[in-house]
This record gives structure tokens, C-alpha cells and sequence, in this order.
């Protein structure tokens, strides 16, 4: 039997929804948020998909989430410290269009390779990937077979598939 693994990004805050750069930052979800989790749990309930084990960022926009996936059900979660996002530095709590006009330049290299390039002070996506796959591979060998949850962010979430 195969593994499953279900990527799951945190519900909507405050800064994802105005494009703030949150990274590290600890952001609540917003009601928005609390309800997209609310509906995914119904769903994973309406068909039938048990979950075995949800792992989590240790932020809590995912933690929340993952707490309202394991309802009803009672999934255990494990917080993976390695699954909190990428730390945009000098950029967390800057919404986009600031970033683009305080920081041009960097801005511009960083775009065109955010893999290998980090944000001032911040982490590369190479870094984050470094970071996030040896506990990836762990939650893989310990889990054959089953169906479980990552609930993270959407940069750790896409390089995960990236390197998969």
C-alpha cells in the first residue's frame, strides 16, 4: 500500500490576503481562515479520507488549522519544527508593493532566483529545502502505507513538491 500525503496550506490571515510577506512572523487566521479549515475537515469526513497523523508547522495559523482538520476524529499532531516557513528577513510584515518599492533591486535578483537567492537577512529556498526534507524523509519512513496531513505554507509546500 502506498503512502498518502496530503499538503495542506494554513487558512487565510490578515497578511496572506493583503500580500504581506509573512514568513516566520505568527500570524492568527482570520474568521475566513477558521472556516476553509472547517470546510476542508467536512470534506476529509464526507469522503471517508482517514487521516492517521497530521504533522504541522510549529506557527500557528497552522497549528489552528491542523487542530480543525483532527476534528471530530481526534488525529493526533505532531508540530515539525522544520516546516515553519521561509524567513523573509528584512521583508516580514511588508506587503509586496513596499517591498518592490524599498527594495528594487534586491527584489528583482531575488525573483528571478528565489531558490538560491534569499531576501536580506532572510533564508533561500535552498536553504528551506535543506531545512524541511530530512524531516520529510523521516515522516516517510515512519508512516509507509498510511494517509497522513502536512499542514504547512505555501513556499514550504511547493518546494516539497518541487522535490518530490
Amino acid at each position: 500500500m502506498d503512502t498518502i500525503i496530503y499538503l495542506i496550506r494554513h487558512g487565510l490571515t490578515n497578511w496572506s490576503k493583503e500580500d504581506y510577506f509573512s514568513g516566520v512572523s505568527d500570524i492568527p487566521l482570520l474568521e475566513e481562515g477558521v472556516l476553509q479549515a472547517e470546510l476542508l475537515s467536512k470534506r476529509f469526513s464526507d469522503n471517508s479520507i482517514q487521516l492517521e497523523t497530521i504533522y504541522s508547522s510549529p506557527l500557528k495559523r497552522c497549528r489552528k488549522t491542523a487542530e480543525i482538520l483532527s476534528q471530530p476524529r481526534t488525529i493526533p499532531i505532531q508540530i515539525i519544527d522544520a516546516f515553519q516557513e521561509l524567513n523573509y528577513g528584512d521583508w516580514e510584515g511588508m506587503s509586496r508593493v513596499n517591498v518592490i518599492d524599498q527594495f528594487p533591486n534586491e527584489y528583482k535578483k531575488w525573483s528571478q532566483d528565489p531558490f538560491l537567492l534569499s531576501t536580506p537577512n532572510g533564508e533561500s529556498g535552498k536553504q528551506l529545502i535543506d531545512r524541511v526534507i530530512p524531516s520529510l524523509k523521516q515522516i516517510l519512513k515512519t508512516n509507509k502505507g498510511k494517509k497522513i496531513a502536512i499542514v504547512a505554507h505555501k513556499t514550504v509546500n511547493r518546494l516539497i513538491i518541487c522535490w518530490v
